[in-house]
């Protein structure tokens, strides 16, 4: 096979494949780039090859500060860019990868093949599966959501007519009427709160992340789930560490989290007692600490069923689910845990567990201090 030949065969292997490939030298040069990737600009290859990667690609004079190239030339290692967004038109999100050639004479990197991978149809379901996994939570507590909704009315309604009977005396207590105002001030505000944590639970919108102690997350994740987990006959037990920094958290995200973890111990309790055989008392220990001098850490503790040998590897999976509704069909949508993985390591945390089986499983959150934390 001549050269020419060559060129030819490896110029139709890269243009067969439909993500975006090109190859950049030493000098920042695209000197190869097949017809997938050329078409995002719109132009032929021909028009590509030859000129420099940022000129095309960045619209810049210079290189890159930010240059994956440059420091694979460097180094020789191997880097990725995931899930960048809005890369180019019809293309909303992309991984990246990088893979140095090496000289094997001189040792070098002469060249950098840059892979990029269409991920958006991938990106757009997963979206849609958390949120279908998040509004089965929100199902969840519909529960607890209406009976504080109604201990609120009840409250109200009751302050009201307290007031109306007043109005019809002749002579009127005017400081009890000022009290009977302020209870029922706060009760509109705590119905408030109730709708605008709905709000931004169910609807997943871009949130930053702000320093919040970690204790009242809890306490207000707790708010949602108790009615559900006393409902079944779970006892909640918080040894709180009170001392704990204000760490920087993203704070519905992280209640998401919480509540996840909660309803799952609370169904491992349910599953055991199914099954158990006498008196059972299910509970779930929730704990802060400090893990150590840059992270905290949230430990949701449970004597449920545990979680069996067979399946350990799996409970991260997408779509993989222990629940069941006792005659073998399967509960949830099964994202509960990889949404949960997915928000702490977005906070920079990481999730920890352990279990036995039968006799329960533990859960840890873990998160990072942050900068400017202080206790």
């Amino acid at each position: 096979m001549t050269g020419l030949d060559k060129n030819n065969r490896y110029r139709r292997i890269i243009d067969a494949i439909s993500d975006g490939i090109y190859l950049v030298d030493d000098s920042f040069t695209v000197t190869a780039i097949n017809q997938a990737e050329a078409a995002h600009f719109g132009v032929h290859p021909r028009e590509i090859v030859g000129r420099k990667c940022y000129e095309v690609f960045r619209a810049r004079h210079q290189v890159c500060p930010d240059c994956m190239v440059k420091l694979c030339l460097a180094d020789c290692r191997q880097r990725q860019w995931l899930r960048v967004e809005r890369r180019r038109q019809g293309r909303q999100y992309v991984n990246i990868f990088f893979h140095p050639i090496i000289d094997t004479l001189s040792s070098r990197c002469l060249e950098v093949v840059v892979y990029i991978q269409d991920v958006s149809e991938r990106v757009v379901l997963e979206k849609q599966a958390m949120q279908a996994e998040k509004m089965a939570v929100l199902g969840q507590m519909a529960a607890g959501v209406s009976h504080d909704l109604n201990n609120f009315l009840a409250s109200i309604y009751g302050i009201i007519q307290l007031q109306q009977l007043m109005m019809k005396k002749e002579q009127r207590d005017y400081k009890k009427e000022e009290r009977l105002s302020r209870q029922l001030m706060k009760q509109v505000e705590a119905l408030n709160l109730l709708a605008r944590n709905l709000m931004l639970f169910s609807h997943p919108e871009h949130e930053e992340k702000f320093p919040l102690p970690l204790n009242k997350i809890i306490m207000d994740a707790l708010s949602f789930s108790r009615y559900e987990l006393e409902r079944k006959q779970v006892v909640i037990e918080c040894r709180l560490d009170e001392t704990l920094p204000a760490i920087p958290v993203m704070k519905t995200q992280l209640q998401h989290v919480l509540l996840n973890l909660m309803l799952n111990a609370a169904e491992a309790i349910r599953m055991k007692k199914k099954d158990f055989e006498g008196d059972f008392s299910g509970t779930i220990v929730i704990c802060t600490r400090m893990r150590d001098a840059d992270h905290v850490a949230v430990d949701i503790i449970d004597n449920g069923c545990g979680i069996p040998e067979s399946v350990r590897e799996q409970i991260f999976e997408p779509f993989f689910s222990t629940k069941n509704d006792g005659s073998g069909v399967v509960k949830g949508v099964g994202l509960g845990l990889t949404t949960a993985k997915t928000i702490v390591e977005k906070h920079d945390g990481w999730l920890e567990w352990t279990s036995r089986e039968r006799q329960g499983a533990t859960f840890t959150v873990v998160l990072p201090v942050g900068k400017n934390s202080s206790r």
